[in-house]
């Protein structure tokens, strides 16, 4: 089924008001703002609303539009459009996405359109039980799981979409306030969104959620964070893998006692190289081209992609049963004292702690200075004990491994919602000197 029969008479979005919008809403018109350079529509994250309207009017009428998330200066809008017009002057039915910041290393991103289609209908292929379902939208919209994940499938099933305010630490409480009279079925929710619902669950006592059930997808999701979250909201869980390169790659359809990705997609295969255990991806739906950010020549490298390739990703993992199970990334690894440590299992231990809703680890120069600095996202109001936090670690990860200095507050995210790992390693960078 897809949605592009008979738009008209069904509703695509609805806003936490209650309003409608209709194709005929969404659709190109003067009334709304809408930026355009050299053919290009520029999206950004200013209004919800207006980003919902680009990604339909991306998708379904072919306008070619680049997605930025956060505040980019002008000037180098105008030098994005201008590669990207140097390597596709065709300018309609192409999206091209702003990513990566937070690591500082951006990238630029395209896809054509067809491949939103093909990619959601991997989806619904899957999980036959999303058809007609209103979602309900907290992703941060101007990235590729904001508009794929969170639009394009629900309008593909048929569906439509509650376009509710961005995840935020009050979020859980207007939720559990609301429940009885959400008109939501499916949401589409990060490892840290689950944590925090569910942490927020177990405080108040609260057990019922009128979901049938949820997506994990943009981040690894450990097992003890979906297992609390189905005991205390009573939902099940979904774990998914994909990247904005290949979209989506795997999925659960029966959630394991372990937490895995998933067996592939239709037109994937997965394989881990045998010595460095990468997985590595072959899909019918790839990006057509990567700008990379050159920081020598301060400009973009262009490379084009296929789908005839098998393209390395940047995670270790295992294939069981058929099955794809993560263990890190391999930009995790330190050697830290003569010891490997893997930060991603720093942080996974640092996600299990009470009240901890997410975890980020880091180590200058690679583990050369013995320092190792874990933040832990918690809430605002939250009187937490570092102390004791260090403590459970020195237990769950041995003395050697676990981290010495620990800070715990609200970490700052970017505009797609990420922990803003950047503006966190200029933090540790200061309390050096």
């Amino acid at each position: 089924m897809s949605s592009r029969e008979n738009q008209q008479a069904r509703t695509f979005l609805v806003n936490i008001n209650g309003e409608k919008f209709y194709k005929k809403d969404l659709e190109v018109s003067q009334k709304i703002r809408s930026d355009s350079i050299s053919g290009w529509h520029i999206s950004t994250s200013e209004s919800r609303l207006n980003a919902a309207r680009a990604a339909f009017q991306c998708v379904y009428l072919e306008k070619s539009t680049l997605f930025i998330q956060g505040n980019v200066p002008k000037f180098q809008v105008l030098e994005m459009v201008e590669q990207l017009n140097a390597v596709y002057p065709k300018t309609r039915g192409l999206s091209a996405f702003l990513t990566s910041g937070s690591t500082g290393r951006p990238k630029i991103i395209v896809h054509p359109i067809e491949n939103f289609f093909e990619s959601a209908s991997k989806i619904l292929q899957r999980y036959p039980l999303v058809i007609n379902k209103t979602w309900h939208h907290f992703f941060p919209i101007n990235y590729m799981a904001g508009i794929l994940n969170s639009l394009i499938v629900p309008w593909e099933s048929g569906g439509s979409v509650l376009l509710d305010d961005a995840f935020n630490f009050s979020t859980p409480i207007k939720i559990m306030n609301q429940r009885s009279a959400l008109s939501s079925n499916i949401a589409w929710l990060s490892p840290s969104m689950i944590a925090s619902l569910s942490i927020f669950a177990k405080k108040k006592n609260e057990h019922t959620l009128n979901w049938e059930f949820v997506f994990s997808a943009t981040g690894p999701l450990e097992t003890l964070i979906r297992d609390d979250f189905r005991k205390n909201m009573g939902v099940e869980v979904f774990n998914t893998y994909g990247s904005t390169e290949q979209m989506f790659i795997s999925g659960e359809t029966i959630p394991d006692i372990e937490v895995s990705c998933g067996q592939a997609f239709s037109g994937v295969s997965l394989a881990i190289r045998s010595k460095s255990q990468i997985v590595s991806v072959k899909s019918n739906v790839v990006a057509i081209g990567v700008f990379s950010w050159n920081t020598v020549l301060g400009s973009y490298d262009f490379n084009a992609q296929s789908p005839d390739e098998s393209i390395e990703t940047a995670d270790v993992g295992s294939i069981k049963a058929g099955r794809l199970y993560l263990a890190g990334r391999t930009d995790s690894m330190v050697v830290l004292g003569g010891l490997n440590v893997s930060l991603s299992a720093i942080e996974n231990e640092a996600r299990g702690l009470p009240d901890v809703i997410e975890a980020f680890a880091w180590a200058p120069n690679g583990g050369s200075q013995r320092d190792l600095y874990l933040f832990l996202d918690v809430e605002e109001n939250l009187n937490c004990d570092v102390i004791d936090f260090r403590n459970q670690l020195n237990l769950r990860l041995g003395v050697e491994q676990a981290p010495k200095k620990i800070f715990a507050f609200s970490l700052p995210r970017t505009s797609s919602g990420k922990i803003d790992r950047k503006m966190l390693i200029k933090f540790a960078s200061d309390k050096q000197f």
